[in-house]
């Protein structure tokens, strides 16, 4: 009787530990970050509806603000179904006397899924024309929430080339800058 007793005890025992691992690697594999997916494609100019304003500052700067205008900007060549909606630009810029041109953007797509939103970033064309390329953070929200997409974006003429990674990570945090004493 008593070997019968400690061998049940054993298989028991045996069974809580498998289970517990099992429950474990479950949860290591439940929180897991995806790997990132790297995609391409392309968005073009297009239409533009709402209001803006031009002024001219005292130093010949002329400042253009989007007051409600965004663009819609067809997109083409995403493979990922997640950029497949429509792509929105709102952009305010300040044009230099002598060529140099800066531009606080802010990308948007949705779909019926949901909606990544870009992260407002500042970019600029270099006074010869060239145009600097951008590197555009936006986030997930509705279906893709969690998600960031990270893109290298080059604009040549009317359309901007897109390549980057979708994450389901936070970015690292901004470093601490400290000056010498």
């Amino acid at each position: 009787m008593r070997g019968i007793k400690t061998t049940t005890i054993s298989i028991l025992a045996i069974g809580l530990l498998a289970g517990s691992a099992v429950g474990v690697m479950a949860q290591d594999e439940a929180t897991e970050p995806a790997a990132p997916v790297e995609f391409t494609g392309t968005t073009s100019f297009g239409g533009c509806s709402g209001g803006q304003t031009s002024t001219v500052d005292g130093d010949g700067v002329v400042m253009e603000r989007a007051e409600g205008r965004y663009c819609i900007n067809p997109s083409s060549g995403f493979a990922d179904p997640r950029l497949q909606g429509e792509f929105r630009v709102w952009q305010n810029n300040d044009a230099y006397p002598g060529g140099l041109h800066l531009f606080m953007t802010g990308f948007s797509m949705h779909d019926d899924e949901g909606a990544w939103v870009q992260r407002p970033s500042l970019a600029f064309n270099h006074p010869d024309g060239a145009n600097a390329t951008r590197v555009i953070v936006m986030d997930g929200e509705g279906a893709y929430d969690g998600l960031t997409l990270i893109a290298e974006v080059g604009l040549t003429g009317g359309t901007w080339d897109w390549h980057g990674h979708i994450i389901d990570r936070e970015l690292p945090p901004a470093p601490t800058i400290e000056l010498p004493a």
